[in-house]
């Protein structure tokens, strides 16, 4: 079992039960193979069976079956506490203290890396043992990705060391998980690969799921949502025959942001909905932490400003009681477009720096340029296109190289509106030609939509301003069905300038004075103080929206 070959291991532990129906630590041992392999229900069968023989055995053997127990039933503050008894008693034990430092990882990250660090000050071989590295990386994961890819890395190296396949793929699926944070994504998809391979090979499903998953979350920053939805649905497909509701939880939540992406709020809104009560059940913070975050992004993109904000404050709460900076960051971000769409720019600036300095501190660069990007828009809102139109070029070219080719779209359309903003058409106008094949390529209807609203707005400011019409029409149309309702304002607010440059001015101010009132009852200040600004005659520049990016859940 401590080698990873939890089949081998759950052959073996049946014949032992068979042999003796009634040895507590069989059933026990039996458990954990059982939980490892994804078979939930199996496992606490097993778990409840040796506690109810466990009566005549000493004080060690007991606890270690009340750990597996309360592991097996998903309760982590039991675990814990079994656990810290036992090292407590058997402070040399190297098995107890990895079982307690794996349960620490997912409540506190800080106890179990205290926990770990004493394990490392035991005698060689055991303080020198892979698996200290391997799950350290796992409790780095969010808070420092170097760390955990460099603890990582050499797992790997003391597994292949040790002759141990199954231990080396594990090892690999660890830096499959960080998802190209820390190493380029060709790299990921190597170590994806060997992960799979080496699960595959030794027929453990739930783990090679598990990796499934996580190999779709990279095909997910590529934009290649198509290959992700495919990964995303085998590795359900696999958990729902094993009965694995973690894996079952995040897979599905996970397909929830693909539906997002594709524009179907409902559906989105309905798989994260019901993923949370599984990550509640299983004490998974991080989890609930994150799909609140979603569900507030599906919340403001339909116009309800009030329970997005509702939402995001969960969210960071959930996040901050685990300290999990990479979550925090997210939820910063969210609170950023929030504000940014209520008109507080000062405070939306605030937000995104707050995210932008824990995800530099932990790593994460592609996520930390996707809030450069951010706070480069606002520059746009704030009359400093030139200044931001460096940050986006320096931003596209990252995406570019990391082939992230939805973010270099993403930033694409931003930098359309910068140089609409500079009055740089001609160069606005190659960039919108750039963007076309990555325009073609993208199954985020969301970002397709922003683009054409962002070409359409190229056109507005031309000497052919009528040319655009079609293209605001038809965006206005689109962002209606996919109940997108930022982009609806922008699209109005388009259509109404249009109006006015045709020298239709009636019509533009009626136009203007409903946009202005549905954004006011709606709570988006920045749009409703746009039209203002525009029927008053004072033409402010509009910035297409920037999105926001749904997280993608890690396996555990």
């Amino acid at each position: 079992m401590w080698d990873f070959d939890f089949i081998q291991a759950r052959d073996l532990l049946i014949q032992a039960v068979a042999v003796e129906p009634d040895f507590p630590l069989s059933h026990s041992a039996l458990s954990g193979a059982w939980q490892h392999l994804g078979y939930l229900l199996k496992a606490r069968n097993e778990a409840e069976r040796a506690r109810s023989l466990s009566g005549q055995l000493g004080p060690e053997e007991r606890l270690s079956i009340e750990g597996q127990y309360f592991s097996a039933m998903g309760d982590s503050q039991k675990t814990i506490a079994a656990y810290q008894n036992l090292v407590s008693m058997f402070p040399d034990n190297l098995d107890y203290g990895l079982r307690l430092a794996d349960e620490q990882r997912h409540t506190n990250s800080a106890d179990a890396l205290r926990t770990l660090t004493a394990l490392r000050r035991l005698p060689a071989p055991a303080g020198d043992d892979p698996r200290i590295d391997m799950i350290e990386a796992r409790a780095w994961i969010a808070k420092d990705f170097a760390r955990a890819q460099a603890l990582g890395r050499s797992a790997v190296e003391k597994g292949t060391a040790q002759g141990s396949g199954l231990l080396v793929a594990r090892a690999y699926g660890i830096l499959c998980e960080m998802g190209g944070n820390g190493s380029s994504t060709s790299q990921t998809i190597q170590d994806c690969e060997r992960a799979r391979e080496g699960y595959a090979a030794a027929g453990d499903r739930n783990n090679e799921a598990r990796v499934l998953n996580d190999f779709a979350g990279l095909y997910y920053s590529m934009g290649e949502l198509d290959r992700s939805e495919g990964f995303f649905r085998q590795a359900i497909t696999v958990f729902s025959k094993l009965g694995e509701i973690e894996g079952l939880t995040t897979a599905s939540s996970n397909l929830g942001d693909i539906l997002f992406a594709r524009g179907d709020l409902a559906g989105a809104e309905r798989a994260l909905s019901e993923a949370l009560p599984g990550y509640k059940e299983l004490g998974d913070k991080d989890g609930v932490a994150l799909t609140l975050n979603d569900l507030a992004e599906i919340s403001r993109r339909r116009g309800d400003l009030e329970s997005a904000s509702t939402m995001y404050q969960q969210a960071k709460t959930f996040a901050q009681e685990i300290d999990d900076k990479s979550a925090i960051a997210y939820v910063l971000h969210g609170m950023g477009d929030l504000l940014s769409d209520r008109g507080d720019l000062p405070g939306a600036r605030r937000s995104y720096e707050e995210a932008l300095l824990l995800r530099k501190q932990i790593g994460e660069m592609q996520l930390a340029a996707e809030t450069e990007l951010a706070i480069a828009r606002l520059s746009i809102e704030d009359g400093q296109a030139f200044e931001a139109e460096t940050v986006i070029r320096r931003c596209k070219e990252q995406f570019h190289q990391n082939q992230q080719a939805d973010d270099e779209f993403s930033a694409g359309t931003v930098l359309i509106a910068a140089l609409v903003s500079e009055g740089k058409l001609g160069d606005a106008a190659a960039q919108v030609d750039a963007q076309k094949p990555l325009a073609a390529k993208s199954a985020n209807e969301l970002l397709r939509l922003q683009f054409d609203l962002a070409a359409a707005r190229l056109k507005l400011a031309s000497d052919h301003p009528e040319s655009s019409r079609k293209e605001l029409e038809s965006a206005l149309r689109n962002a209606a069905v996919h109940q997108f309702l930022e982009v609806q304002f922008e699209a109005r607010l388009a259509l109404a300038q249009l109006e006015k440059k045709v020298h239709r001015d009636s019509v533009s101010k009626a136009d203007l004075l409903a946009l202005e009132g549905d954004a006011h009852r709606k709570g988006f200040g920045l749009i409703a103080t746009k039209a203002s600004s525009v029927r008053n005659g004072d033409a402010k520049k509009s910035v297409t929206c920037m999105p926001a990016f749904p997280v993608l859940r890690r396996s555990a």
